[in-house]
């Protein structure tokens, strides 16, 4: 899911600038947003945890202002943190 949420990032039209690089993104808004992305892309994982594994491998910068900010295109994760493991078997029943 959190590959899927990046390829949408960079790929969607509505997500994108007019020269074609990823949008920055509120994390919750009514049409485009990071909230918006995640359920579209990654069903029921909450859209908390998909930024802050994002950001824990790089993928996303937080702004100050909150704006999320796509760092990466592909998702490669340096370790897995066991509370997100847990949590996905919570979700999916893995």
């Amino acid at each position: 899911p959190p590959a899927k949420v990046l390829v949408h990032w960079h790929n969607a039209p509505e997500l994108l600038t007019p020269d074609a690089k990823p949008k920055i993104l509120p994390f919750e808004g009514e049409a485009v947003s990071f909230t918006n992305l995640v359920k579209l892309q990654a069903g029921d994982i909450p859209p908390g945890a998909m930024r802050t594994e994002l950001i824990r491998v790089g993928a996303v910068e937080q702004h100050s202002d909150g704006m999320l900010e796509a760092k990466k295109r592909s998702f490669v994760t340096t370790g897995v943190d066991e509370r997100l493991v847990e949590g996905l078997y919570a979700i999916w029943g893995w």
